[in-house]
């Protein structure tokens, strides 16, 4: 009877190590899930911000006679600018789509931002941009503006969150910036 009573024991100490030692795996698992999202994401916001910094600092840029600015709203921007450097005027676009574009991630918040030079194809890449607001200065630190000839100065508000969730929550990072494009303050 003994012996059945530590064969029990045993089985039950055994099943309750095996559940810790799941458990412990699952937590580890998800904590690497978890970390790949946060990596992803930022590396998204890295990217799409350098692009956005390297633009801002050409608006205008070889645009000689002409408005360089076509149209400003809190989530479209349309400028121009010799953007590669070839004596050729581009015009550059940015704007955001609704919910629907990016249909194909998990995240129902996300959409895409869109760039196009000229009449270049459309790319759709969901990143899991989730915010993308612009606003325009008539100065470094002067007054917000909608009229296009007075904007020397634009601050973008971007948030991105992972494509894929984990237990529905979304790794989340946010960049901001105001930019002074050298060729919109010589006026």
């Amino acid at each position: 009877m003994l012996s059945h009573f530590k064969l029990l024991l045993s089985i039950i100490v055994a099943g309750m190590f095996m559940l810790i030692i799941r458990q412990v795996h699952n937590n580890l698992s998800k904590e690497g899930y978890e970390q790949v999202a946060e990596t992803l994401t930022a590396e998204h916001v890295r990217h799409i911000a350098n692009l956005i910094q390297f633009d801002l600092n050409r608006v205008g840029l070889g645009v000689k006679g002409e408005d360089a600015i076509l149209e400003a709203k809190p989530n479209r921007f349309v400028f121009k600018s010799d953007i590669n450097l070839d004596g050729h005027v581009e015009t550059i676009r940015y704007y955001l789509s609704d919910t629907t574009a990016a249909s194909s991630t998990q995240n129902p918040h996300d959409k895409i931002l869109y760039r196009v030079v000229d009449s270049e194809p459309v790319i759709d890449v969901p990143l899991g941009v989730t915010k993308f607001d612009l606003k325009y200065y008539n100065s470094p630190n002067g007054q917000e503006t909608s009229n296009l000839g007075e904007i020397s100065t634009i601050a973008v508000e971007l948030e991105v969150q992972s494509t894929f969730s984990m237990d529905d929550n979304f790794a989340v990072e946010a960049w901001q910036t105001r930019s002074s494009p050298p060729n919109l303050m010589i006026k």
